[in-house]
């Protein structure tokens, strides 16, 4: 999705697009159509769309990790140490 919008400026907000995309990486796209078409998931939505924003996550891309939290684009060392935390703190 964001090769389609930085890269080939292509408009992500468009159904038909988003159905291209997803048909691209291997998902139905008539699946992908109805989904957004229909209010089955605005409720997940919406719970998303709150979560981030109790968060005051307002960009994008927005990564969590473990305790790590970063809007924008992360250096690699920043990820990798994201990571490597989370593993830490899985194994003890």
């Amino acid at each position: 999705m964001f090769k389609a919008y930085f890269v080939e400026n292509q408009n992500i907000t468009d159904n038909d697009v988003l159905v291209k995309l997803a048909k691209d990486t291997g998902l139905d796209d008539s699946s992908a159509k109805k989904i957004l078409t229909s209010e089955e998931y605005k409720d997940v939505v919406i719970e998303d769309e709150n979560d981030l924003a109790n968060r005051n996550a307002d960009a994008v891309p927005y990564f969590e990790i473990g305790h790590y939290h970063d809007e924008g684009v992360p250096t690699k060392e920043a990820l990798i140490e994201a990571i490597n935390n989370l593993i830490y703190q899985k194994a003890n």
